[in-house]
């Protein structure tokens, strides 16, 4: 099981300031009272591409086709991603909220992955990152 915290420090959100700094991503169970200004110090880190946001230099060359996530009472094997990768063979690291983490060479054109009950039907986020940095980030609710 997972215990998630708010740590202070001399009055300041630890998880804040981690989160601003682009040192993690939000991970939440239920919207509470800091979800908002921890989403908010997640876009902040985002949008200035701090830490883990970073892009690589290859941010262009993976496109997300589809992403099927819904497993009608059953996923095995009923999950499936798709990506275009329009340049050379990419060696990736594909991650989920719940650090689901796959290892993957994508070579040039259409590359198809199968998933058991890894992607959450409530809500979820795909991390796509290569050695120098984030190449997709998508988040659905």
């Amino acid at each position: 099981s997972r215990f998630l915290a708010y740590i202070y420090f001399n009055n300041n959100l630890v998880n804040k300031n981690i989160l601003e700094n682009g040192l993690a991503n939000l991970y939440y169970y239920d919207k509470d009272s800091h979800y908002s200004e921890l989403k908010k110090a997640e876009e902040s880190a985002r949008n200035s591409e701090l830490g883990i946001w970073k892009k690589s230099n290859n941010s262009n060359c993976i496109k997300l086709v589809s992403l099927l996530y819904k497993d009608n009472g059953k996923c095995e094997n009923q999950e499936q991603l798709i990506l275009q990768n329009s340049c050379q063979k990419l060696d990736v690291i594909i991650k989920d909220d719940a650090n689901h983490i796959y290892s993957e060479s994508v070579n040039n054109g259409i590359f198809t992955k199968n998933f058991s009950c890894i992607w959450n039907d409530a809500g979820d986020t795909l991390y796509i990152r290569d050695n120098q940095g984030m190449i997709l980030f998508y988040r659905y609710f």
